[in-house]
């Protein structure tokens, strides 16, 4: 048996489908147009977008190749960002606007977002039958404010474009379930494998779709011989989706060669865990109540302070793990609770810091589509209340409508703080305590524009907080070399080498303070790493050949020239420094 939100919507319905969602995409239109003004931010846009080369492949034959790919440089490393459909979506803008405004790709995120309410509009009609709750819940998903940052930052096309294929996919699993045909099968795993494609971290989405069976399809009853499917065939219908997620992890972390970046190794287990727990909570108060939202929230290593106590976490895990208990007991009948609730939960698993891969914190984009889970169980719950309670309908609708005023009048706030960089730093830096990561980046942001004076004092406050932190140690010794301070760049490079030992930039600059310093040999040995480390980095291939070149060492600066004009052939200083080597080769 399937659940009765299959049958094809009268006329009235679809009647009522087209108005609300008009309404949806007027009022996320209302919100968000004030982003046609908007800048790039210095937040991942300068890695994903301003600063790769691959993106002016467009279209092409490359083009497609990178994508499939996701190799980009990191200091001559590589590093893979797997999601060809992201990819493929920025190649297209590029070729449409170039980068000279970040408006038309801001503006392109807004529409897919409006596209991924209207598909959840449609899926959860369909899986449910019920279309009141459907449209609450697809309205509260397109104008919640932790949605901001997902729509309002030029990177978060990834989560708009995956959220667009997840509804695709459940729009497509509840027509399965009602046709069991080949067709709508094939349609739901091209819709998985484009939701993976575009954000690999919702691998957890065949395992929704095991819930939905249970809750509103009614497809399997564990634990009665009622009418239903067995478990067994529901999961082997599935094996094809389950495939496509291990083949989509194994991509992920599979080898791709040496990155020179500066990652950061990643705690203890039972830390991240902790962490881990108290992501959940945070993230479901930031659901409850949108304020003080950021661009990133630190965890407590991060911010300098002691870790999270294993009693906090143990009683907030405790506590989670109550809520789904409460939910299982509340059945069936209202079994929206309990697969709201494991949706929230599954969906955001692989992104709570479990999963060990380097640099972690928590950002609101996380939560773009484990928050339907919250929206579905909220709306179909506040629903079946409603109707027990005999509520009247028009107190119903107008606490309904109020409350997504207040979401779309927090919403375009928020969406207004992501205006520009220094914007967007300074109301993280207000929202948060001891956010180094935020004056790591506010530093980057004012050097970029040569105020380099409040650079430093950004890189110094994020040492305060973070004194291990690698990447400020270099930034910060990358600034004294630029204001001409070698020996106080010296023990700060010394530093974020000594964190991490193969960062290529990091060894390229310490070489530069060994030099003026007056440590020849100290400079060559750093620059030998830095170049074993990433034998690509243009700037150690120069910094090696043009230091042989002053020790006498013509044949070794001649190749490390010609090395660098290979990979860089207008790299005008390696031209000049081969040119000047020819008389005295002679």
């Amino acid at each position: 048996m399937v659940g009765e939100g299959l049958k094809r919507p009268s006329r009235s319905r679809r009647a009522a489908f087209a108005i609300v969602a008009a309404s949806i995409a007027a009022a996320v239109i209302a919100v968000y147009a004030q982003v046609a003004g908007h800048d790039f931010v210095e937040f991942d846009d300068d890695l994903y977008l301003l600063g790769n080369p691959y993106l002016e492949y467009g279209t092409s034959l490359e083009g497609f190749r990178f994508a499939l790919e996701g190799r980009i440089d990191v200091d001559g490393g590589v590093s893979r960002i797997w999601q060809p459909v992201t990819w493929l979506s920025y190649l297209v803008d590029y070729q449409l606007w170039g980068l000279d405004s970040a408006g038309p790709w801001l503006l392109t995120n807004v529409a897919w977002h409006i596209a991924a309410a209207w598909a959840l509009l449609a899926a959860l009609t369909a899986l449910t039958g019920r279309f009141g709750p459907s449209a609450f819940a697809a309205a509260l998903f397109a104008l919640h404010p932790i949605q901001v940052e997902s729509v309002a930052w030029a990177s978060g096309r990834r989560d708009v474009l995956a959220g667009f294929f997840f509804c695709t996919t459940l729009w497509a699993y509840a027509r399965d379930a009602r046709r069991r045909d080949w067709l709508s099968y094939v349609l739901v795993f091209a819709s998985t494998a484009a939701c993976l494609a575009a954000k690999s971290s919702l691998v957890a989405l065949p395992c929704l779709l095991l819930l939905l069976d249970w809750w509103p399809l009614h497809r399997f009853r564990p634990g009665d011989t009622g009418a239903g499917e067995p478990l067994r065939e529901l999961l082997v219908e599935k094996l094809p989706l389950f495939g496509l997620s291990a083949a989509v992890i194994w991509i992920n972390l599979a080898p791709v060669g040496a990155t020179a970046g500066p990652w950061v190794s990643d705690p203890p287990f039972l830390e991240r865990a902790a962490d881990g727990v108290m992501a959940y909570a945070a993230t479901l108060g930031r659901l409850v109540w949108p304020s003080g939202l950021a661009i990133v929230y630190p965890t407590a290593r991060q911010q300098g302070l002691p870790p999270v106590s294993g009693l906090v976490a143990l009683a907030t895990g405790a506590a989670l793990l109550a809520v789904a208990v409460l939910a299982a007991r509340a059945g069936r009948p209202r079994g929206c609770l309990l697969t709201g609730w494991l949706w929230f939960l599954g969906m955001l698993f692989p992104l709570i810091g479990w999963v060990p891969y380097g640099l972690r914190v928590m950002h609101d984009r996380y939560a773009y589509v484990p928050m339907i889970g919250i929206a579905v169980a909220v709306s179909f719950g506040a629903a079946d209340w409603i109707a027990r309670r005999r509520v009247h309908r028009t107190v119903a609708i107008v606490t309904a409508v109020a409350t997504l005023l207040a979401c779309g009048v927090v919403s375009f706030q928020q969406a207004a703080v992501w205006r520009d960089s220094l914007t967007l730093f300074d109301h993280a830096l207000a929202a948060t305590e001891r956010n180094a990561i935020v004056h790591f980046y506010r530093g980057n942001t004012l050097v970029g524009r040569g105020d380099l004076a409040a650079a430093r004092g950004e890189f110094e406050a994020a040492l305060a907080i973070q004194p291990d932190y690698a990447q400020a140690l270099q930034n910060l010794g990358q600034l004294q070399l630029r204001l001409g301070n070698p020996r106080r760049a010296l023990p700060l490079l010394e530093r974020a080498v000594a964190l991490q030992p193969r960062w290529a930039r990091a060894l390229t600059n310490l070489a530069a303070a060994q030099w003026s310093s007056g440590d020849r040999a100290g400079a060559l040995a750093s620059l030998r790493a830095a170049v074993a480390s990433a034998p690509k980095f243009v700037d150690a291939l120069y910094a090696l050949a043009a230091a042989q070149h002053a020790q006498g060492d013509l044949a070794a600066a001649a190749a490390g020239y010609r090395e660098v004009l290979r990979l860089d052939p207008d790299h005008a200083a390696a031209q000049r420094g081969l040119a000047r080597l020819h008389p005295q080769r002679e």
